[in-house]
């Protein structure tokens, strides 16, 4: 992850693609995490799910996390997103660690949300089904 690429190219809400690039990039390369890009039919939101070894069934705890990473119009990452995006990856793959290395059953589903200045991104993702 590059924070200072990401933030020298703010990306306005439904046009996050470096960041989706990069975000996406990067989650695909730990281990035991399922990567969807463009997910419900929206081309820079994404998802990254990880099962534990100890779930048995879909009745798995599940915990979410989220990744911002659109910018403010004319000010760039001033609301964070760009921190937002990777604390969500961080918080996701630590997670997932901590499940496996204490054998505990559970879901983890990261949602790479667009548009969250003005755009209602996770509204979008709710009524699509994420």
């Amino acid at each position: 992850f590059e924070p200072s690429r990401t933030d020298s190219n703010p990306e306005l809400g439904w046009n996050e693609h470096h960041a989706h690039k990069v975000l996406t990039d990067y989650m695909e390369k730990q281990d035991g995490f399922k990567i969807t890009r463009h997910a419900y039919d929206l081309p820079t939101a994404w998802s990254a799910v990880f099962i534990s070894s100890a779930a048995k069934d879909d009745d798995a705890p599940t915990i979410g996390f989220n990744s911002e990473m659109d910018a403010l119009k004319g000010m760039g990452h001033a609301c964070g997103h760009n921190l937002i995006a990777i604390a969500g990856c961080a918080s996701a793959i630590a997670t997932a660690r901590t499940l496996e290395q204490f054998k505990l059953p559970g879901r983890i589903i990261l949602l790479g949300t667009p548009a969250e200045e003005g755009g209602g991104g996770k509204a979008v993702l709710l009524d699509r089904g994420a």
